[in-house]
């Protein structure tokens, strides 16, 4: 009974610190998340390419419409269902979206997150003031790798430790404090 005892405890322990490591993830993530639409534009007029004021916010706009689109597939992944009509038109669009967010399980798509937002956001670092089709595209790429990483985060967690109402708040509260602490900075 001693040993049962000092196995939950590693394990109470063990996921205290997933839920702790996992909540200043979050509180990272979402500083990004929240600030990066806040500065494209300013960063687009004032940078070395000197955009416009109306191309500052077509950037906005991709990086908006690149995490939404993101954010609907991550719903439709998570949900691993897609009701489609019976039409040509949906077999053909569908059926290849379906059969790719099968297979895909959280880890992976938390590994595809990181990917395209270290990737995209160190390209910009490096080269962003150099071209503004790469500033484009490298906001497109941002937007679709930041999108869903709260979403896989919890799914992810899901599965090492039992997700209570507990821990969604420190969740929540990671990511309210996330949203503050850029603005400190």
């Amino acid at each position: 009974m001693g040993h049962h005892a000092g196995a939950t405890r590693q394990k109470s322990w063990t996921g205290r610190c997933l839920v702790s490591v996992l909540c200043l993830f979050l509180v990272s993530h979402v500083s990004v998340e929240d600030a990066l639409p806040g500065y494209l534009t300013t960063f687009a007029v004032e940078s070395d390419l000197r955009l416009s004021r109306v191309q500052g916010a077509k950037l906005t706009t991709v990086y908006l419409a690149a995490y939404a689109a993101m954010r609907l597939l991550a719903v439709l992944a998570a949900a691993r269902y897609i009701r489609t009509k019976s039409t040509s038109v949906s077999r053909v669009f569908f059926t290849p979206i379906r059969s790719f967010l099968y297979r895909l399980s959280p880890l992976s798509m938390m590994f595809f997150n990181l990917v395209a937002s270290l990737a995209s956001t160190g390209i910009l670092a490096l080269y962003a003031q150099s071209s503004a089709e790469l500033l484009f595209a490298c906001v497109a790429v941002a937007g679709f790798g930041v999108a869903s990483i709260y979403a896989t985060v919890v799914v992810w967690a899901e599965q090492h430790v039992e997700v209570t109402g507990r821990i969604m708040s420190a969740f929540a509260v990671a990511t309210t404090i996330g949203t503050k602490v850029i603005r400190l900075i």
